[in-house]
C-alpha cells in the first residue's frame, strides 16, 4: 500500500495544490472511515476472529482511494461549511420566495419613481419664462384658465397629438408621467410658436 502511495505522489501534491480543501477532504475521509472501521469492531468481542470484511476493510478503502487519484479524480465528500477554508458559493439570484403580489408592487414603486424623474426642456425659452417677482402658481393656478387650451402638439411618448404642457415650458421641465406634450420650441410650426408667444404674453402682461 505504501508503495503504492509513492507511485501516486506526485498526482496526490497536484491534487492538494489545485483542488481547494483537498486536504481537509482527505481528513474527512480518513475520519468517516476509521469511525466506520470502529464502529465495525466494536460488535466483535474477540478481534482474531474478526472476518474478512472487517480486516480488508480499510485496506480497500485506501484502495479505492488511491484508484481515484490514479485516473486523476479528486477526493469528494461533504464537509460542513464552518470547516472549509474557501467562502461559500452565493445562490444565483432566481426571484427569492417573492410572490406575484411582492413582484407587482416592485414594479409598481419602480414606475413611480421613473414617473416622476425630471424631463428636462432642451429649449427654454427666456421670452416664455415667468417674470421675476411671480410664481407658476400665480400664473397658472386658479380660476384663470391659462393651464389649458394650448395647441396640440407631437410628443414622442404619445401616439396622438396632445395640448402642450405650459409646466415644461415656463419652468423648463416637468414629470415623466406629465400626459401633455412636452415638445421643444425647434419641433414647433411658426403659426403654432406664434400662437404661445402670443398667449404667454397676456399671462404675463409683457
Amino acid at each position: 500500500m505504501l508503495d503504492k502511495c509513492d507511485d501516486h505522489c506526485q498526482v496526490i501534491q497536484e491534487m492538494f495544490a489545485s483542488v481547494p480543501d483537498c486536504g481537509l477532504t482527505v481528513l474527512a475521509i480518513l475520519d468517516n472511515q476509521l469511525q466506520k472501521f470502529f464502529e465495525m469492531v466494536s460488535d466483535v468481542d474477540d478481534a482474531t476472529k474478526a472476518g474478512s470484511k472487517e480486516r480488508n476493510y480499510l485496506h480497500s478503502q485506501a484502495s479505492d482511494f488511491l484508484e481515484g487519484s490514479e485516473n486523476r479524480r479528486p477526493p469528494s465528500v461533504v464537509i460542513p461549511q464552518c470547516l472549509r477554508s474557501t467562502p461559500p458559493t452565493a445562490p444565483k439570484d432566481v426571484g427569492g420566495d417573492e410572490g406575484p403580489a411582492a413582484k407587482k408592487r416592485k414594479r409598481a414603486a419602480k414606475k413611480a419613481t421613473d414617473d416622476e424623474s425630471p424631463v428636462t426642456n432642451k429649449e427654454p425659452q427666456q421670452a416664455w419664462s415667468i417674470p421675476e417677482g411671480k410664481a407658476f402658481a400665480d400664473c397658472f393656478a386658479g380660476a384663470q384658465g391659462n393651464d389649458s387650451g394650448w395647441p396640440k402638439l407631437t410628443d414622442v411618448r404619445f401616439d396622438t397629438k396632445r395640448n402642450m404642457c405650459p409646466r415644461f415650458q415656463v419652468k423648463g421641465a416637468c414629470t415623466k408621467d406629465c400626459t401633455l406634450a412636452h415638445t421643444v420650441k425647434s419641433k414647433m410650426s411658426t403659426s403654432q410658436e406664434a400662437e404661445i408667444s402670443t398667449r404667454f404674453k397676456k399671462i404675463f402682461g409683457k
